[in-house]
């Protein structure tokens, strides 16, 4: 059924034109979600550099206490993903995106009240940061689910790839732009903008129109989480799939670690916040650009993909190591950039696998348990690192310490892929997880 479909739209795809622009200019739905992803990603950037300076001035500013500020952002997407995945398959996807935006505005607006109060600075961001990641936990799982019924199946790589490459230019230009407005305009004009751009997500999500989801024969089992962890369980190649991200995000405190290089290692003279920021923008960068050499050494063929995402565990653990014995500034950006190249493979190809396997009425569960399972491994590294660090081992060894983390993910997957295909389990004969 689905490779039929499959052919008809491959058909449909050589007809077509391959352009990003086109894939924005024939599908408005899409282009409204688009849109709106991106204006709020765009506030997301303003409001990490914003609340490290808030940090900054209201607390000591150790390497545990920013640690703790990235696991806030990260830890309520695992606590809550089993109740976003729900929410997401049983009620209405655009609703729920829409009304997590405006959870966040007003979530945002809060922050201002954190230099009014007499102590507690640490506590009350802590809280803000909590509860205001628990808000966007809805939105990601509802918003990659709704994808796959906005465009055609042979157009989801073309979008993975473009939201991909949107994600690393507003990375690189909110940390760029941001960090500008945060140095000459103050913490809080940063979160004003912040603010801002979740109302205008919110407008323009509202404005989407999906066509009707088909009604499940059992409405009450239908939503609940343990019927889709019963799935992943009798489909292999999804679980394989699921546990991807979870493979890369093994080695997650590299946002900890960027931070504090630019800190104190590549601080430009005494300038952390464009240090910083410099580092994020070659992460960002690698992360634009590794879709797209993916998607054309792969065509888009789901084997090709499958292996180049397992390569990529080995390059990224390589470029880490590195990483921690560059001697200059040019050197350290060249491998944070060619690392985070193979991680936006992993990302980007472990989603499009998912969307074109998973049926409509599991997804929204299965990309919740995938976020969720992804974000608790980040936590779990940002906290045992920044402690770490925080004892005294020397920052330039943390890298390697990740890239290792890393080649331990690549040969395991690389082991488990080949005992699943021999034996197999992955189906079609080819072992390839989300397969077509």
């Amino acid at each position: 059924m689905l490779g039929s479909r499959f052919l008809q739209e491959e058909l449909l795809a050589k007809k077509s034109d391959h352009s990003y622009w086109a894939l924005l200019r024939d599908h408005s739905q899409y282009r409204r979600l688009y849109i709106a992803r991106t204006v709020s990603l765009l506030g997301d950037w303003f409001n990490l550099l914003a609340l490290l300076t808030l940090l900054r001035l209201t607390t000591d500013n150790t390497g545990s206490v920013v640690g703790g500020l990235f696991i806030m952002k990260l830890l309520p997407t695992f606590l809550l993903g089993p109740i976003a995945g729900v929410v997401a398959d049983r009620y209405s996807r655009v609703k729920v995106m829409m009304w997590s935006d405006l959870a966040r505005f007003f979530l945002t607006a809060l922050y201002f009240t954190v230099p009014l109060l007499s102590g507690g600075h640490l506590i009350a961001i802590y809280l803000l940061t909590g509860l205001h990641a628990g808000a966007s936990a809805f939105f990601e799982p509802a918003r990659t689910a709704t994808l796959p019924n906005l465009l055609p199946t042979h157009m989801i790589v073309r979008a993975n790839a473009l939201g991909a490459m949107t994600w690393s230019g507003i990375y690189a230009l909110g940390a760029a732009i941001g960090g500008v407005v945060n140095e000459f305009a103050g913490w809080q004009m940063t979160l004003m903008i912040d603010a801002s751009s979740f109302l205008f997500s919110a407008y323009m999500v509202g404005r989407i129109v999906v066509s009707q989801r088909k009604p499940q024969p059992d409405t009450e089992s239908t939503g609940k989480m343990a019927e889709a962890i019963e799935y992943m369980r009798r489909e292999p190649k999804v679980l394989f799939t699921v546990l991807l991200k979870s493979g890369w995000c093994i080695a997650g405190a590299i946002q900890l670690v960027l931070t504090l290089y630019g800190t104190h290692v590549f601080n430009y003279g005494g300038k952390p916040d464009f240090g910083v920021a410099m580092l994020f923008v070659c992460r960002a960068l690698g992360t634009a650009i590794g879709p797209i050499i993916g998607r054309r050494l792969t065509r888009e063929e789901p084997r090709s993909m499958l292996r180049l995402v397992i390569l990529s565990f080995f390059v990224s653990a390589g470029f880490y190591g590195l990483f921690g014995l560059a001697q200059t500034v040019w050197q350290a950006y060249a491998c944070v950039f060619i690392a985070h190249m193979g991680g936006s493979i992993i990302w980007v190809f472990s989603t499009v696998l998912l969307q074109w396997r998973v049926e409509d009425r599991y997804r929204g569960r299965v990309f919740a348990t995938e976020l969720g399972l992804a974000t608790l491994l980040i936590s779990i590294s940002t906290w045992t690192v920044g402690a770490i660090n925080d004892s005294g081992f020397p920052l330039q060894r943390l890298p390697g310490m990740l890239g290792w983390l890393l080649l331990l993910s690549g040969v395991t997957f690389t082991l488990w892929h080949l005992i699943g295909a021999r034996q197999g389990r992955f189906g079609h004969g080819d072992g390839t997880p989300g397969g077509r």
